[in-house]
């Protein structure tokens, strides 16, 4: 099953490809990328790494591809930082991540790659709610999370992980543009 390709005004959203495994481990491998991210610390050796991207991109040939998407630059295609979801808890529900390579950050690309996905869930995948776990502390993520309209839920289970997450959801009515 093949995901569309996703555009914006600047971003493209896109199936990861073999030319972006070199940044993909370069950004697993680095410990201030993904110290807020839900990775174990075997995926963030270049062995684990290699073998999550292989994983990611064999999914996308089965009937159950994961929606891990590459976010690149329009001009240059270029792959800039990733966003995807997952289904979890009631059918209808997704829960979403998007983070993106650090110098690439304080330009709005998170919000409007983030943006689109939800648009995407809640027009072709009959989503209901799309929900942002996050550590607190994790300043980042809360600002996207605010940029779109989520409502903080404060803290609250992660249902998958167990850990004390900070909850932001959105709902389709709140996603524009």
């Amino acid at each position: 099953m093949k995901f569309p390709v996703l555009h914006t005004e600047r971003l493209i959203l896109r199936e990861m490809q073999q030319k972006d495994k070199e940044h993909f481990i370069n950004f697993m491998t680095n410990q201030s990328c993904t110290q807020y991210l839900m990775f174990n610390e075997e995926q963030k050796t270049h062995k684990g790494a290699r073998r999550l991207f292989d994983y990611i991109l064999n999914s996308y040939l089965s009937n159950e591809p994961v929606l891990a998407l590459a976010v690149a630059l329009r001009e240059k295609d270029e792959m800039i930082g990733l966003v995807g979801a997952s289904p979890i808890e009631t059918p209808g529900i997704y829960e979403c991540y998007y983070t993106l390579f650090p110098e690439m950050t304080g330009h709005g690309y998170a919000t409007e790659a983030t943006r689109r996905l939800f648009q995407f869930l809640f027009q072709n995948r009959n989503a209901t709610e799309t929900r942002a776990y996050m550590y607190p502390e994790n300043k980042a993520s809360r600002r996207v999370a605010e940029r779109l309209a989520m409502e903080n839920k404060g803290i609250q289970k992660h249902p998958v992980f167990q850990s004390n997450q900070l909850l932001y959801v959105c709902y389709p009515d709140k996603v524009t543009g």
